[in-house]
This record gives structure tokens, C-alpha cells and sequence, in this order.
């Protein structure tokens, strides 16, 4: 039993040499995590005693329960009696209560950020990264923008954030060839599509990442019709996706298409949004539950807003948010808490 701030600490960073290592038995990781959150989080603690849950009787992954995403914008989801060293707001939109991550060790974070895009794309030092992300940049604390300023900084190859000076870009990321290493550019829907209406192009092979959303500044697009505009207008074969959150630690990313790949640390579970607790990884449609396993310092377990399809085997897509008539049953339970 961890029960003190130096030995939940002293179990904190161990497990992230833990979900480094190869080959790691992802069941037992998750229930080991499940039991150790159980006690430790009290948010969480708080949600199972809401569902009459015990803890010691839950033995397989399929019977954990997965906690609200809802519950970050008005709670603090972290372990008992550590100190955050930062906060991770979501994005959203104006108006819109924001999520509030607090996070332990920011280093933990980026560490695990750059695992996953390395075992995608390979070592950092081989890409000059460029951001088109205005509506990240223009809030505080995104953990994207905390994500690829880290990408930049460890890769050598200099920090090209951009706003709305999209002309610079367009002179900058031409000539980026020049160095022989692949170009990234992570960039936010609308941006992208603004690029495309003003007649810019990219370079042939650059990897384009969309993080999606308008973020209320225009129709949202299905995430093939989207990539089809960009394909198009940017003279590309490939556009890529990022699904991440300011919630979690970890990230998936697409190969090319509509489906996301899990991470070494992150897997997603479907739930009938009329029956949160029938929770399983067949192929079908429904909404999504996410077990990041990186995410230990909060919740490994969250029930997100999204929903989408899962092959049944490492693959899933995202299509779009969930809507008030998805919401059923006990998803009720977390505006009581």
C-alpha cells in the first residue's frame, strides 16, 4: 500500500521507468494503476464510492470504471498531496468552461511526448518543426504549444511558431529542404484551411499534423473531407492527425488516413452511450474511453466527449463530440460531484 507523499512520489517515478520498458504487461499495468488511483485520487476515490465500487473486487480491465472527462473543468483530478508544478488548460472555445490538468512533473510529460512521436516518425533531430497553432498560442499553458516548443528545442533546428503571418511560413518552410531533414508542421484546422484559401503550397514529403477543431471559427469538417480539401490545396498525398488532450500524457497519431494508432501507452475502449458501464475494444461504434497509462499523476481512466470507431484491434477513429441526447445514465452522476 502507498499511503505517504515520499513513497507515492517514489511511486510516481518509477512508473515512468516502468511504461518505458518494452514488452510491458499493459493488463497488469492498468489494474496496478486502477488499484493505486483508487486510493490515492480523491476525485476519483470520491466517483467509484458514488458507484458502489470496490476496488479489491475489480480483477480485469473491462471492470474499471472510467472517470467523467467533464470532471477536470471543475475539479482537481491529482493524486493526494503532491504539488503540481504547472496547470494544462484545455483549448476549447470562448464561453466554454475550460479543463484544468493539474500536472506533477512537466518533464514526465514531455518525455513521454517525445517516445511516442519518436517511435512514429523517428528522432526529433531529423525534423525541422514549424507551428501554425494562433488559437493555442493565444491561450496559456496549452500543452500542445508545451509539446512542440519541446519538439523544436531538442530537435536543434530552431523555434517557428506563427500567428497569422502566414507569408512567412510560406518563405520559411521553403526553404527548409535545404537541410535535408523532414519538415513537420503541426497546425490548428482553421489555420490550415486559411493557408489553403490564400494559395499556399508546401514543399513535396512534408509531414502536415492537424490537430483538429475550428475552434468556433467555422463549419467543422469531417475528418476526410478535411483532409481531402488539404491534400488538394497544399499538393500533398498525406495529411497526418494528432489526437491528444490537455488531460492526458499521451498522444496517438494517423498514417495517413482516418484511423489513429494507439501509443505504447495509451489505449481506447468503446462505451454504449446509453450503458457507460458495457466498456469493450470489438470493433464498432460508440464513444470513447481512454486508459493512458503515462497519466498516473491524475487518471489513467477517462471517459471523454468523443466518439468514434474501433477495428478491434490497435486502430480507432475520432467523429466528432458527443451531444446532450448521448448522454445517459450514470455520465449524470458527475454534475452532482
Amino acid at each position: 500500500m502507498v499511503n505517504n507523499t515520499k513513497e507515492i512520489a517514489h511511486f510516481i517515478e518509477l512508473w515512468q521507468e516502468r511504461i518505458a520498458e518494452e514488452n510491458l504487461p499493459w493488463e497488469q499495468l492498468a489494474l496496478s494503476a486502477f488499484q493505486f488511483q483508487a486510493q490515492n485520487v480523491p476525485i476519483y476515490k470520491e466517483w467509484l464510492r458514488l458507484l458502489n465500487c470496490n476496488p479489491s473486487q475489480v480483477t480485469a480491465v473491462s471492470q474499471i470504471p472510467f472517470l467523467p472527462i467533464e470532471l477536470f473543468k471543475n475539479h482537481t483530478v491529482l493524486v493526494n498531496d503532491l504539488i503540481p508544478e504547472t496547470v494544462f488548460f484545455s483549448s476549447g472555445t470562448t464561453g466554454m468552461a475550460l479543463s484544468n490538468h493539474y500536472v506533477y512533473r512537466k518533464d514526465y510529460y514531455l518525455y513521454n511526448c517525445v517516445r511516442i512521436f519518436e517511435n512514429w516518425q523517428g528522432s526529433l533531430t531529423n525534423c525541422v518543426f514549424f507551428a501554425l497553432l494562433p488559437h493555442y498560442l493565444e491561450r496559456s499553458n496549452s500543452s500542445l504549444v508545451a509539446m512542440v516548443k519541446h519538439f523544436m528545442e531538442e530537435s536543434g533546428n530552431g523555434e517557428h511558431f506563427y500567428l497569422n503571418d502566414l507569408e512567412s511560413l510560406q518563405t520559411n518552410i521553403n526553404e527548409a529542404p535545404s537541410t535535408g531533414k523532414k519538415i513537420v508542421l503541426f497546425g490548428v484546422t482553421f489555420a490550415l484551411l486559411e493557408y489553403v484559401k490564400q494559395g499556399f503550397s508546401l514543399p513535396p514529403n512534408t509531414i502536415v499534423i492537424e490537430t483538429g477543431g475550428m475552434k468556433g471559427m467555422g463549419k467543422e469538417l469531417i475528418r476526410t473531407e478535411l483532409h481531402e480539401i488539404l491534400k488538394s490545396g497544399l499538393g500533398l498525398e498525406k495529411i497526418y492527425s494528432e489526437y491528444g488532450m490537455s488531460e492526458l500524457y499521451s498522444q496517438c497519431y494517423t498514417d495517413g488516413s482516418e484511423w489513429f494508432t494507439e501509443s505504447e501507452t495509451m489505449k481506447v475502449l468503446l462505451r454504449e452511450p446509453d450503458n457507460p458501464f458495457e466498456v469493450n475494444r470489438k470493433a464498432g461504434k460508440g464513444a470513447l474511453n481512454v486508459i493512458d497509462l503515462a497519466n498516473i499523476h491524475s487518471c489513467c481512466f477517462i471517459a471523454t466527449a468523443d466518439q468514434g470507431k474501433h477495428n478491434g484491434h490497435i486502430s480507432f477513429t475520432v467523429e466528432g463530440r458527443l451531444d446532450n441526447t448521448d448522454i445517459r445514465g450514470c455520465n449524470l452522476l458527475s454534475l452532482n460531484l
